[in-house]
């Protein structure tokens, strides 16, 4: 009889999973199994309490700066909690516009203004691939036409999924009546397997293009700004993570802590609510320990990251965040099942030379709630020529 890891194993192989993401899950359960607590605890970590700002003035980037970065939209949600059911990215948010529209109103703007390629790639899910390609051919088939034609780049890459394990075995759930619920995401930091196993990251790097920036596709206010483009690309960092100040509203967001005073000096984790001990709670949520939250914006410098994965055979090691789920959400008397995920942010404590960057709050505008993008269609927004979403 097989084990728990290669029945699972045999099971994503089934459904078609590339063998570099076989391998990152392969480490992600080894992380389960061995027990490793995935709490960041107050007692070992320092806050980040002091980081350079950026002072956003819109300035030109070097030609070569943005002749060599590429757009790349994290799209794989569905908008289940807001009444939707298929991708987040399709509701309408302004003007009669989806957030696909405005994300490609940017990017043309962009290259008008810059006289530059920049190439847009979405990383998809199986649940959004469909709905969104189609949403682009239909409503902008110039731009679908031209970005298919590009230097044979692609326009997206697909998210993997992965099996839900049983809570008490950890072998892979299975459940007939409504097979996706066997499956689920492996969280955003699947981002970096799924971009390098599917080749686009290697396709962008033969056509010329150094560097990426990538961020939520429901937040509008994450577009290429020239200020950070520089910043990142004098930084020479591997890895660039935009930090905003907190509101009320993100006491809850992902921040990022220093850990350890060993040789190099501390090294920074972005720890997730998850990863908060409920006896850390009151001094993690706390605003004045921790001023800054995770974006969930970041540059990336894709030769580094490129060279980084080869030496791994396309596995970061990132933190495993557990999820303990039921089988079928809210139904109790479905097993527990436990979910594996990682955070693409996480990658700033695995990857060497990185940085973080404080920016403006009007670069995180993301819709999560019904109420956050009722807030996004009221007259408190607009969008300006160049289709930035901006507070009036």
């Amino acid at each position: 009889m097989t084990n728990p890891l290669e029945e699972a194993l045999a099971k994503l192989r089934s459904d078609g999973a590339d063998e570099v993401f076989c391998a990152v899950f392969a480490h992600n359960f080894s992380a389960l199994k061995n027990a490793h607590s995935t709490y960041i605890r107050e007692a070992d970590i320092t806050p980040l309490a002091d980081i350079q700002e950026a002072h956003l003035h819109h300035g030109h980037a070097s030609d070569e700066m943005a002749q060599q970065t590429a757009l790349i939209k994290l799209n794989g949600g569905l908008g289940t909690s807001m009444g939707l059911e298929r991708a987040k990215s399709l509701l309408e948010v302004k003007d009669g516009l989806t957030f696909l529209d405005v994300i490609i109103h940017q990017t043309q703007r962009l290259r008008k203004k810059y006289h530059a390629q920049f190439p847009l790639l979405f990383m998809n899910s199986f649940s959004t691939s469909a709905d969104t390609l189609a949403h682009i051919k239909e409503h902008h088939s110039d731009f679908f036409n031209q970005a298919l034609g590009e230097n044979d780049l692609p326009l997206e890459f697909i998210q993997h999924r992965e099996p839900k394990l049983l809570a008490d075995t950890l072998r892979p759930a299975y459940f007939p009546e409504d097979e996706a619920l066997q499956w689920c995401p492996p969280g955003h930091g699947d981002f970096y397997a799924a971009f390098y196993g599917s080749g686009a990251m290697k396709r962008l790097l033969d056509a010329g293009f150094k560097y990426a920036f990538v961020s939520n596709s429901d937040n509008l206010g994450a577009t290429f700004d020239a200020q950070i483009a520089n910043y990142f690309e004098e930084s020479g960092a591997t890895i660039l993570l935009e930090l905003a100040k907190k509101t009320p509203s993100d006491v809850k967001g992902g921040h990022i802590v220093l850990r350890g005073d060993g040789e190099g000096g501390a090294k920074m984790l972005l720890r997730e609510v998850a990863q908060i001990h409920s006896e850390d709670t009151a001094a993690a949520l706390d605003p004045q320990r921790h001023p800054y939250f995770n974006t969930n914006s970041l540059w990336l410098n894709l030769e580094k990251l490129q060279a980084t994965l080869e030496h791994n055979q396309g596995v970061l090691a990132l933190p495993v965040i557990v999820n303990e789920k039921r089988l079928r959400p809210q139904d109790e008397t479905t097993p527990k099942v436990l979910q594996l995920e990682t955070a693409i942010g996480a990658a700033i404590s695995v990857l060497d030379d990185t940085a973080v960057i404080g920016v403006d709050r009007q670069r995180f505008l993301p819709v999560k709630l019904n109420s956050d993008l009722e807030d996004l269609r009221s007259a408190k927004y607009a969008l300006d020529d160049n289709f930035n979403l901006k507070k009036v």
